[in-house]
């Protein structure tokens, strides 16, 4: 159970992580050679195919990396990073000239390193022969900053929390570790004011002031996976201060955040959750759809090319003769899409925290993922049936943020229902005279007065919520299917065109 956070190994990553940029508030550690070595790797051939690793989820890293250290800083109030680099060892040399070519960058020096510039407002810099980082948005200013701040500070430049989350990897051995640095993100009275809307809270009756102090001593959370016969992960939510709290509510409240973020991976509802000390931990197995989720919090990092296909023969791509790297880049972009799709299609719908409203959030994070894979190499015609199909993800996710805001309008302006009734009270009797004759009468007032019919306005609500998320997610649907549509159709297309199975 501990093993994802305590194996024995040696330190293997120190080149990697004086690299990285000291505001980095995340950081994402992967051996790969350990991860290939497993006994799940040969279960699932991933050392003879890559692809398959890529396709389980297991890693986002190019073919020939055999380490990498990945950091960003991100906004955790928006959930989008300032900026993102990628440090990676690789088994072979690659070629700047190469990629300068295939995206029109410019190579250059700065800093005394080998760079390219490349478009999009992002660079590429050669530390040593096989050790590469690409940081991106950057600018010259601002890589020149980096490398030099590299060069003085003497040790990485990570925050206390991250170094202890590095010390997981590169001293215990664990072959990937995901860590995020949440110390004084949140202020007592933001979480004070999150607690006051949080269901869990309000269902379980917790005293807000005690929610409040153990929050605002809340320094980080680390992930740990191992691979055994079958990938196995687990989670540590790390405090300064002793928790009492009871582990079945922590993981309640845990799960609550996650879905309330649409940062909810579907495993975690089975995972066994643990208080000790001033931790909280959940641990379970991982399946293919939550690595793709958990590693989708970072962008791909770009397939280089070698230093030695400078020299090798490479006819330029023709409709007989293809190049192979065009091929293989766009199979393997095709691939990457087609696996976002099939994992937004069949997401299981039994969990309680999967909410219509996370599935948007998780439209617009793969619409941003699509938007952000390296194109080199990849056929002109599948950029634009990405960008298509991007398009088509960001407009389904706008369709549940306006039926969610179409809701609550509609709520609020729902006529309020009450129920008539009428009173007569009856205070004597009288006489009364008249043409037509006349006799005793009784004397009083008649009172007519409404009561709110709460009941009915609860129903009346409840029939708006659900034609709206009805409503928002056909149309959601619809848009998902018409991606999925274009896929085969690119697929068809791509065969055709290089008489190879897509």
């Amino acid at each position: 159970g501990v093993g994802c956070l305590s194996n024995v190994g040696s330190a293997q990553f120190d080149d990697l992580i004086q690299k990285v940029p000291s505001s980095a508030n995340t950081l994402f550690i992967v051996n790969v050679d350990k991860i290939l070595a497993s006994p799940a790797a040969e279960t699932g051939k991933w050392k003879s195919k890559v692809d398959e690793a890529y396709a389980a989820g297991v890693t986002i890293l190019p073919p020939d990396a055999t380490q990498a250290v990945m950091a960003a800083h991100f906004d955790l109030e928006a959930l989008t990073s300032l900026w993102e680099t990628a440090i990676i060892k690789l088994s072979d040399e690659p070629s700047l000239k190469l990629v300068a070519k295939m995206t029109r960058g410019v190579v250059g020096k700065l800093e005394g390193l080998n760079v390219v510039a490349l478009p999009g407002d992002a660079y590429l810099v050669q530390f040593a022969p096989n050790l590469v980082a690409a940081m991106s948005p950057a600018n010259r200013q601002t890589t020149g900053r980096w490398l030099r701040d590299i060069k003085t500070r003497g040790d990485s430049g990570l925050s206390p929390y991250l170094k202890e989350a590095y010390s997981y990897a590169n001293e215990l051995g664990t072959p990937v570790i995901l860590a995020l640095d949440l110390d004084n993100v949140a202020s007592p009275e933001q979480i004070r004011e999150a607690l006051s809307h949080n269901e869990v809270v309000k269902k379980e009756k917790l005293d807000i002031d005690k929610a409040v102090a153990i929050l605002s001593t809340l320094r980080g959370v680390t992930l740990g996976i191992t691979f055994g016969k079958a990938p196995f992960g687990k989670i540590k939510v790390d405090f300064q201060d002793d928790l009492t709290i009871d582990a079945e509510l922590a993981k309640k409240l845990f799960i609550y955040a996650l879905a309330r973020r649409g940062a909810m991976i579907d495993e975690f509802n089975d995972w066994k959750p643990n208080v000790k000390g001033k931790h909280f931990t959940m641990e379970g197995a991982l399946g293919k759809s939550g690595m793709r989720r958990l590693f989708s919090i970072f962008d791909r990092p770009p397939v280089l090319p070698k230093k030695a296909d400078e020299t090798a023969p490479a006819p330029m791509p023709t409709q007989t003769s293809p190049d192979r790297a065009e091929i293989q880049a766009t199979k393997g972009y095709i691939k990457h899409i087609s696996d976002m799709l099939d994992d937004l299609h069949d997401k299981p719908k039994e969990y309680p925290n999967y909410t219509v409203g996370q599935t948007g959030v998780w439209y617009r994070t793969y619409a941003q993922k699509i938007e952000r894979l390296p194109t080199m190499y990849v056929d002109p015609e599948v950029v634009d049936f990405s960008t298509k199909t991007s398009d088509n993800l960001r407009d389904a996710s706008d369709a549940i943020t306006n039926g969610a805001a179409n809701s609550r309008i509609r709520q609020v302006n729902a006529p309020r229902q009450y129920s008539n009734y009428q009173r007569t009270q009856v205070y004597g009797f009288g006489y009364r005279g008249g043409w037509y004759g006349g006799g005793t009468v009784p004397l009083g007032m008649t009172q007519n007065f409404s009561v709110e019919d709460t009941v009915g306005e609860q129903m009346e609500r409840t029939k708006i919520r659900t034609e709206e998320r009805v409503t928002s997610m056909n149309k959601a649907r619809t848009l998902v299917d018409q991606a999925e549509s274009d896929l085969a159709d690119i697929r068809k297309k791509m065969t055709a065109k290089y008489k190879e199975q897509f």
